[in-house]
């Protein structure tokens, strides 16, 4: 499947795993920092690590993909009337679990997903605190890269260019340990996660 002037999934998946290292990192910088906290109209709080996270991934995203709207938690509020007819959109969380990032227990993710005809076909979460990468496209599986930011640079500063995205995947999966998912995630300490399909 091809989109946005014939860029390949494979393609996309590449930028997109750029953008959300860099979300990360800025994430973890707040967070190894004396941040505040604000709060929103639903009570929901708001740390500069949301935005920061959310400007990065908005700037790269909409740089790369023009054509490609953004529905993003920290984004504008767009009416379900526009929305409803979008074929392909971006769907970001810039910070999932801003409230245990507020309590400092780790468990929050950068999360990226290219939604087609309402259906997901890439998808990235970025877990910050323990660098790893979980990935996964239409019809290749899902995959689990740790040590995500220290693989991705030696990737990008050696294999990767428009013209080689081939290289870059073949590279990345070879780096990846390939998920199970038969209505269960195994991880690596064997214990299961249910997975909602909706």
């Amino acid at each position: 499947m091809q989109i946005n002037h014939h860029l390949p999934l494979k393609q996309l998946l590449a930028i997109c795993l750029g953008a959300s290292q860099q979300a990360s990192s800025a994430v973890l910088a707040v967070y190894n920092s004396a941040f505040e906290v604000e709060y929103k109209q639903d009570e929901s709080p708001l740390t500069l690590a949301d935005k920061r996270s959310h400007e990065i991934l908005e700037k790269e995203l909409e740089s790369s993909f023009p054509d490609i709207p953004i529905l993003s938690e920290e984004g504008k509020d767009i009416p379900y009337e526009e929305r409803k007819n979008w074929e392909y959109f971006w769907l970001v969380d810039p910070l999932d679990g801003t409230k245990e990032f507020v309590k400092k227990n780790g468990e929050f993710t950068v999360n990226i997903a290219l939604i087609c005809k309402n259906r997901p076909i890439m998808g990235i979460i970025y877990v910050p605190v323990y660098d790893d990468v979980y990935f996964s496209m239409e019809g290749d599986g899902s995959f689990k890269l740790k040590s995500g930011s220290r693989v991705l640079n030696n990737i990008f500063k050696n294999t990767y260019s428009v013209n080689e995205t081939e290289v870059f995947y073949n590279e990345l999966i070879s780096n990846s340990v390939k998920l199970q998912v038969n209505g269960v995630i195994k991880n690596d300490v064997n214990s299961e996660l249910n997975v909602i399909i909706s």
